[in-house]
């Protein structure tokens, strides 16, 4: 693993501008899918709209708060996979988990569960493997940064989800006032 991600790519270190495109194309397709459920009156881009963004969010705070905790230090930075700088907020500090392997996994497996296409849920994943993958090969994670980030997206996705039908069959139901953006645990 270690000369798959330290000397694969031979870049020490990418510019962390050209991969944020990734973080911000998922978020602004998850309010995209939401708007257009409203605007066009269609009640399952609304609710693949509320599960996108809410496992968005879910996902990343959950994230956010490991990293803050553990503060793995990238692999650019050191050649020792255990090195630890806890409680910084620095971003050569920040590798575990990979927040782009989360949010690209939570947005696969929301999406996934919503289509009954074998592959379109292939091509979902894949492309979610394919973000994770990338980050290990511009040597930006260790191995189980993208895997631990992958688990993440996956479980918050799939529990997001579940929720999700929970509440808008409580609203169809007229048991419950819709709160749009963010399932409340």
């Amino acid at each position: 693993v270690k000369i798959f991600s330290q000397n694969l790519s031979g870049n020490k270190f990418t510019n962390r501008d050209d991969e944020e495109w990734a973080v911000y194309s998922i978020l602004a397709a998850s309010i995209a899918v939401y708007i257009y459920g409203i605007t066009g009156s269609k009640e399952s881009y609304r609710e693949t709209g509320v599960s996108l963004i809410s496992s968005v969010f879910y996902s990343g705070l959950i994230t956010s708060g490991i990293k803050f905790l553990t503060g793995r230090n990238r692999p650019y930075v050191t050649e020792n996979q255990n090195d630890f700088s806890p409680f910084s907020t620095e971003y050569t500090s920040t590798s575990f988990p990979s927040g782009h392997s989360t949010l690209a996994f939570t947005f696969a497996t929301v999406l996934a569960n919503r289509t009954d296409n074998l592959i379109a849920s292939i091509g979902l994943y894949s492309f979610a493997g394919y973000i994770a993958l990338s980050r290990v090969y511009h040597n930006q994670h260790w191995l189980s940064d993208i895997l631990f980030g992958a688990a993440i997206g996956y479980f918050v996705g799939r529990y997001i989800e579940k929720e999700t039908g929970k509440k808008f069959e409580n609203i169809k139901r007229g048991n419950e006032i819709e709160f749009p953006i963010f399932i409340a645990l």
